[in-house]
């Protein structure tokens, strides 16, 4: 996979954790474990994660990257 990639690669991979993770605690804890509402919340979360994700990573990148300087 060439390098150029990252860009659209890194959010892809950080929201679908990101959101599985909240939406499945979210879902067992409201919804009793069950499956089905779990995928449906997952699939809410992450199309609402993704496109922030785009939008903010590089602005956080830059921003660490002066802080750490």
């Amino acid at each position: 996979m060439h390098h150029k990639h990252i860009f659209w690669i890194k959010p892809l991979l950080l929201s679908c954790i990101m959101s599985g993770f909240i939406s499945c605690s979210n879902t067992f804890f409201h919804e009793n474990g069950n499956l089905m509402a779990w995928l449906r919340d997952w699939m809410e979360s992450w199309l609402l994660a993704y496109p922030i994700l785009l939008i903010c990573l590089p602005f956080i990148e830059k921003l660490l990257t002066r802080i750490t300087r």
